[in-house]
């Protein structure tokens, strides 16, 4: 039987083992590459995903969690988490020294960025300037391919201001690519 989120919800808050499965994996491997796309980190992302779902099932078995949409929920706890981790690091560019490349090979945009001479590197570089809050909503629409919606949904904003930020932080990539440009002439 396909389960709507919503009963799957439903089923999950009176920890039915079968509920609980097909949401893990319904959404496991997103939050993965949510977790990966954040910390360029196998073992972290794996790590993100696992202690998402024990925060998730905490909560539904102390009668707390999501009301509706699960989705939503479970990428406000791995965001959280994630946010948690950075802080226990001992300074922010000693966590983003530690990532990786935000963006797949394959990804369609990184191949226009290198046809456009940006590398890869570069682009991971410079979408780790912007502010967290920029940050997330790039990686959420344009490497997760999310829509406005979800992301206000999933980062505790309103429609209007993920656009706002999804703007300001393709101007500042712009800028910041522009600048690099200028110092590699």
């Amino acid at each position: 039987m396909n389960y709507t989120d919503t009963e799957l919800l439903s089923l999950a808050k009176d920890l039915d083992q079968t509920a609980l499965a097909i949401l893990y994996d319904r959404y496991s491997t997103a939050l993965y590459r949510y977790a990966y796309h954040q910390t360029g980190d196998q073992q972290i992302a794996e790590d993100c995903v696992s202690e998402t779902f024990s925060r998730f099932l905490k909560a539904l078995h102390n009668k707390r969690g999501p009301k509706d949409h699960p989705k939503a929920y479970l990428y406000r706890i791995a965001h959280n988490w994630i946010t948690d981790l950075y802080r226990r690091k001992s300074s922010k560019e000693e966590s983003l020294d530690d990532m990786e490349s935000l963006l797949p090979a394959a990804n369609a945009k990184v191949e226009t960025a290198v046809l456009q001479g940006i590398t890869a590197e570069n682009l991971r570089q410079q979408i780790n300037r912007l502010n967290d809050a920029q940050k997330q909503v790039i990686v959420l629409k344009h490497l997760e391919g999310m829509d406005n919606a979800e992301i206000a949904e999933i980062v505790g904003k309103n429609v209007g201001s993920i656009k706002a930020l999804n703007s300001r932080g393709l101007n500042n990539l712009r800028k910041f690519l522009n600048e690099e440009e200028i110092y590699l002439e």
